[in-house]
């Protein structure tokens, strides 16, 4: 556990306003997450006030400096939340926290192959095809299927009856990445991905790490060939993702969407239940449950649609 006080003498750009209650300054530091996740002796990451009000941790960092908060904030410049998480987050793996994905790992070879770090579980009737690669305590359910190519990094967790095609890769370094000292710099993640029961992850595949808190798909959902699905977002149950999707980092999807080919998601959206992505569908804010998207706006199917029929009346005259 980490003292508040060796945060600050680490990081001496950050302003840290401490509470008016003596039993909340004084506790020690466990980890980081979002706002969302954190827990009360957590570093909870607010992009905003609204996050700020609603985060249960008791510390918190933004980049607000007029905040009231019953909260120790730990303020960060303007336009560098960015940067100090990854470098928060490093701190913490620096200090035996969290694990570093960094580390190599020393496999053990398996049938056709394939190849296992150390803390695989694999339950009753599960395959794992030729030349597959698995990191570090990885769990595998019941029942499940991991063809031929495929690769399983450290920290995963895959439920009962799951069907991973071959040459996806699960758990892939988060593409997070901060300047630093002029300097751009790739933040791994401390997080991992957690694969719920029954669900289908096609071809070629990439479902990358959370950067602070578990990528997650739900149960029965089906991910299409060549898709990409961003650090930490969070898919729920039933959801269709046809092939070469693009999803970003920090994207909520509500149970029963589906969302089209060629389909792109900006990041740290919510896509509300039911809703429909068109195919070629740029998504840049928030989807309504429900709701049908097409284009490149973000706009209803079918006020999309009556826009083009007006222009196509315009240009006949």
């Amino acid at each position: 556990m980490i003292e508040l006080a060796e945060i600050e003498q680490t990081f001496p750009e950050l302003t840290v306003i401490t509470s008016p209650y003596d039993d909340v300054a004084s506790e020690k530091i466990t980890g980081i997450s979002w706002w969302n996740k954190a827990g009360t002796t957590e570093i909870g990451v607010a992009y905003n006030k609204s996050q700020v009000e609603q985060c249960r941790s008791h510390f918190i960092l933004c980049e607000y400096r007029m905040m009231i908060s019953d909260s120790n904030l730990i303020m960060c410049p303007k336009n560098s939340l960015y940067r100090y998480i990854g470098l928060l987050a490093e701190f913490f793996i620096s200090r035996g926290v969290y694990r570093d994905y960094n580390r190599p790992i020393d496999y053990y070879e398996l049938a056709d192959g394939a190849r296992c770090g150390l803390g695989l579980t694999v339950g009753t009737y599960s395959r794992i095809g030729a030349n597959v690669t698995i990191g570090d305590d990885v769990v595998i359910g019941d029942n499940s299927i991991i063809e031929s190519g495929v690769v399983i990094n450290s920290g995963t967790v895959i439920g009962n009856d799951v069907t991973i095609r071959a040459g996806s890769v699960i758990g892939a370094s988060s593409f997070y990445h901060y300047i630093s000292g002029g300097k751009q710099c790739f933040f791994a993640g401390i997080a991992g991905v957690r694969i719920h029961d029954g669900v289908l992850i096609s071809a070629n595949t990439v479902i990358e790490r959370g950067v602070l808190a578990d990528t997650e798909i739900g149960r029965n959902t089906v991910i299409g060939h060549q898709v990409c699905l961003g650090h930490d977002s969070v898919v729920g149950e039933n959801v269709c993702i046809v092939s070469q999707s693009g999803i970003s980092g920090g994207v909520v999807i509500e149970d029963g969407v589906t969302i089209c080919g060629q389909a792109g998601i900006a990041n740290n959206l919510r896509i509300g239940s039911r809703a429909i992505v068109k195919g070629k569908g740029l998504v840049t804010k928030d989807v309504a449950s429900g709701e049908v998207i097409s284009g490149k706006y973000t706009m209803r199917q079918n006020d999309e649609l009556r826009i083009l029929a007006m222009l196509k009346r315009m240009i006949r005259r």
